[in-house]
């Protein structure tokens, strides 16, 4: 539909007065196609509201369906369940992402996040935060990002931390203290035949960026122990970080697993590190001393390298501070310690390379 304005013409002021007429009929005519259409628009809706008719009963909060293909009657429909009422009704982004967690969804994720853990945290465990964190679907990002659990001043750890057959190393647990205590009575439940604060069996732990220290709480048991890895688990450790005083292992490593902790700090626990059946281990410039049975423990074809790794339990070298057994290997140079057997030379227990 055109509407036509006053045009400026050559011919006089009849064009003039005749295009003045012309606009003024047809603003008329817009605005009675405009009342006709809206006319149209209310006539159309109470159609379909005649045509559409409902249950003659039905249950709160049920999601209603069409009942059948092209059908203008509804039924009772589907419950929403209450994960999905949750996220509908999450307060906060928090909330949301907790009930997402808890429900299997998750979410992509490409930009840094942090999450605290204590008292006036966001969450007052670890694993809270990491089935938060969950929620999230790492994606690429040239350079990467961060996910961060820091740990708030005066947290105790009084919970174990076991992954099983999923990848959490693209989140770093870190502190606010030099030190975090670990509540060696929480620990509770068994993986194989440690009792450890963090293990992973087949997946990936979370990066440990904090120093941790075991508390003498709870049960005597010796099989309490820092970090496990089991059947191809994975873990890191950041320089000048890991677990100390653990009555049996600060790390324990077990078929296949791989531990990469340059420069981590393993200090006064009973056995700094072991590993058995083909497991790997890197521990370069760590330290790993002041230990009471072994300083490290390599068998059963495991591949352990400690160069210039302070792995000495005591004032002078003994024969169990760097200790190889059942066809390992060992790389020891620079390292501090004494030899279980004479240096580069192989034997049926393996060989010490230094």
């Amino acid at each position: 539909m055109a509407i036509f304005g006053v045009i400026n013409t050559a011919d006089g002021g009849d064009t003039f007065y005749e295009g003045m007429v012309k606009a003024k009929d047809n603003f008329a005519t817009l605005e009675t196609e405009i009342t006709d259409a809206r006319d149209g628009k209310a006539s159309t809706h109470a159609a379909i509201a005649e045509k559409v008719t409902g249950p003659s009963t039905n249950t709160a909060d049920y999601v209603p369906q069409w009942n059948g293909t092209n059908s203008k009657t509804l039924k009772d429909g589907f419950e929403i369940t209450a994960a999905g009422k949750a996220i509908v009704s999450a307060e906060s982004m928090d909330a949301m992402v907790s009930s997402l967690a808890s429900s299997g969804l998750v979410m992509k994720k490409g930009t840094d996040i942090t999450v605290t853990v204590g008292s006036g945290g966001d969450y007052s465990t670890i694993n809270d935060a990491l089935a938060a964190l969950s929620a999230y679907y790492p994606l690429y990002v040239s350079g990467g990002f961060t996910a961060e659990i820091s740990l708030l001043s005066g947290f105790v750890m009084a919970e174990q931390v076991i992954v099983s057959g999923i990848d959490l190393s693209w989140i770093t647990i870190t502190s606010v203290d030099a030190e975090v205590v670990i509540a060696k009575s929480a620990l509770a439940t068994a993986v194989g035949e440690i009792y450890p604060a963090f293990c992973v069996d087949r997946g990936a732990l979370p990066a440990i960026g904090a120093l941790f220290s075991m508390d003498t709480s709870g049960t005597a048991s010796t099989f309490r122990s820092g970090i496990g890895a089991f059947r191809g688990g994975r873990v890191f450790v950041s320089s000048g970080c890991g677990v100390k005083n653990s009555p049996y292992a600060g790390v324990y490593g077990y078929m296949g697993a791989d531990i990469m902790a340059y420069g981590s700090v393993f200090t006064g626990n009973n056995r700094g590190v072991i590993l058995f059946r083909a497991c790997r281990g890197s521990f370069d410039e760590a330290n790993i001393s002041e230990c009471a049975a072994y300083g490290v423990q390599a068998g059963s074809g495991s591949i352990l390298n400690v160069r210039n790794a302070n792995c000495q339990m005591g004032a002078s070298p003994a024969s169990t501070d760097i200790y190889v057994t059942g066809g390992a290997f060992i790389t020891a140079y620079g390292a501090t310690g004494g030899l279980s057997q004479t240096a580069n030379t192989l034997t049926g227990n393996g060989i010490i390379y230094q």
